[in-house]
């Protein structure tokens, strides 16, 4: 309770900041806070208040409650465009998409902010993270731009063995993208079972290959990505204990504050989904 509070206290004090306030309100707040003077004789009050000694006309309006939510869509996505299978996402159905939260107020997010909204508990009523898994080229030039336009973030999750090469991103875009605050997560070297792998090679597919994005990227990488949502807990132990502060599975639901930052559950989005069921799936 006490850390919601300070969060939302902080969203005020920012509000605070930025509304206008007339200077007579702060000469009020400054007279009120200096004690008259009292002599034998007279009693001398402090010279600002006369100069408010008028009605004062103050833009200062009470800021509504801040409305919160108990859970957080972390949502799901991967490709876009004509292909396949349902992990393919229609230009047209991902602009709708996009269209909607906008026209909505929706707070779009990276995980790592997602994150940080949950260990606190103070999650603004309409907001959701978006996540991109594996690193595909239409990132960069689909749902780059969307971000640009509707003022969003998101997260990538990069496997680093498939960069520059098609259909993946080049280290080129993923570092402008990086230098523009879009996220970049871990999603492991070659992508392969964590829940089969071998342990040997585990420090690889988890360790390195973050470093890796962190030298070509020049940022701090928070957040992780299971391949196929497969893990054993060996490997969830060694992404709790070097760093990390998140890693996020394929399994269905909305995120809570209970829920374990390392196995946090998503919001599949996939092809052929209306609005209507979009707009379900993100309540």
């Amino acid at each position: 309770m006490k850390r919601r509070l300070l969060c939302c206290a902080v969203i005020v004090a920012v509000l605070a900041v930025v509304t206008p306030v007339t200077t007579s309100f702060y000469e009020r707040a400054i007279a009120s806070a200096i004690p008259a003077i009292h002599t034998e004789n007279r009693t001398i009050m402090p010279a600002v208040a006369e100069a408010t000694a008028a009605p004062v006309t103050s833009s200062v309006q009470a800021l509504p409650p801040v409305k919160t939510r108990s859970n957080l869509p972390i949502l799901m996505y991967h490709e876009v465009g004509d292909g396949p299978n349902s992990l393919f996402v229609r230009d047209s159905e991902l602009n709708e998409q996009m269209r909607y939260l906008y026209d909505n107020k929706y707070t779009v997010v990276s995980l790592a902010t997602a994150v940080e909204m949950l260990k606190n508990n103070c999650i603004p009523e309409k907001t959701v993270a978006l996540t991109f898994d594996d690193g595909y080229q239409t990132f960069y030039g689909k749902v780059w731009p969307l971000l640009q336009q509707y003022g969003f973030n998101a997260t990538v999750f990069v496997i680093t063995n498939k960069v520059d090469a098609a259909p993946f991103m080049s280290w080129n875009e993923i570092k402008i993208l990086a230098d523009n605050g879009v996220e970049i997560g871990c999603h492991t070297h070659t992508h392969p079972s964590l829940k089969a792998l071998d342990a040997s090679k585990l420090p690889a597919e988890i360790l390195q290959s973050r470093q890796y994005l962190e030298s070509n990227t020049k940022t701090v990488v928070q957040t992780f990505c299971y391949p196929s949502g497969e893990y054993r807990q060996e490997a969830v132990d060694m992404i709790r204990q070097n760093g990390y502060t998140a890693a996020v599975t394929t399994k269905y639901g909305t995120a809570s504050s209970n829920n374990d930052m390392y196995l946090l559950p998503r919001v599949r989005i996939s092809r052929g989904l209306t609005l209507q069921e979009f707009a379900a799936r993100i309540k």
